[in-house]
């Protein structure tokens, strides 16, 4: 796995992390 691709994977799950917390 790249790093670019885990960082983007992480990035997107934070995202939808945070999105969910403010939803």
């Amino acid at each position: 796995v790249a790093p670019i691709e885990a960082l983007r994977a992480g990035r997107k799950s934070e995202v939808r992390r945070v999105a969910q917390t403010l939803a």
